[in-house]
């Protein structure tokens, strides 16, 4: 259901939250477009394609459900999936169906020649190995460093990086990543030059935090530009 109003100008971010809450999957304002029955017809029709894929073996077979919440779930993620480029940001307890929904982000991604999904499992990430995991390494970097190696930075390019458990990572890591995301350049451990990588173009980044406290959730660290609370 779309949600119209004549004016942006009357409508007030509770009511926006309203309308959501009571049902609408989206709120449109008709004076925020130059040609609003275009763009109405636009949205219908992205609709119509994104119950097309809930009702594709590929989602019928891998995420079933029926309630309204985890339907309303599975078209916002396929929507964001299929007709975006955003970073995902999934949370929920364990056991909601975290990595279904990211390896389902991944599988729709229409970009073309797209590369691989690559998991991180936060939870198992060494801290004292942690910058060569996500950034690589160069060779003779430290003991055992015997040839130049990518880290997950690089493999993911031109693929979708997930970050499983993001919240697990140290403090001072979650900064690092959060540099990366901003400013598009890390160096190899052991480097002395900045390679750059323009992951909000070539690499989408999911990642999935299992914490029920909300505000603990770092979402800043993706820069995330959707969020599915399952």
């Amino acid at each position: 259901m779309l949600a119209i109003a004549l004016s942006r100008t009357g409508m007030k971010p509770t009511d926006i939250w309203r309308l959501l809450s009571a049902g609408a999957s989206d709120v449109f304002a008709w004076d925020h477009s130059d040609d609003p029955a275009r763009e109405i017809a636009a949205r219908f029709e992205r609709w119509q394609m994104v119950d097309e894929i809930l009702r594709s073996p590929l989602v019928k077979d891998n995420l079933a459900g029926q309630s309204p919440a985890w339907i309303r779930s599975l078209r916002q993620i396929v929507e964001v999936a299929r007709f975006t480029d955003s970073s995902v940001l999934i949370t929920g307890e364990s056991g909601t169906g975290k990595e279904l929904f990211a390896q389902l982000v991944h599988t729709l991604d229409p970009r073309r020649n797209k590369g691989n999904l690559l998991v991180c499992d936060c939870t198992t990430i060494v801290q004292e190995l942690s910058g060569s995991e996500f950034f690589g390494h160069e060779r003779g970097a430290f003991t055992g460093a015997v040839s130049a190696r990518d880290g997950a930075f690089a493999l993911a390019d031109g693929g979708t990086l997930f970050l499983d458990e993001v919240g697990e990572l140290p403090t001072n890591l979650q900064a690092e990543l959060l540099r990366v995301t901003q400013e598009h350049t890390y160096k190899r451990v052991g480097g002395n030059s900045c390679i750059r990588r323009i992951f909000d173009l070539s690499a989408r980044q999911i990642a999935t935090w299992s914490k029920s406290n909300r505000e603990q959730v770092p979402s800043r660290l993706l820069l995330s530009d959707s969020e599915l609370d399952l």
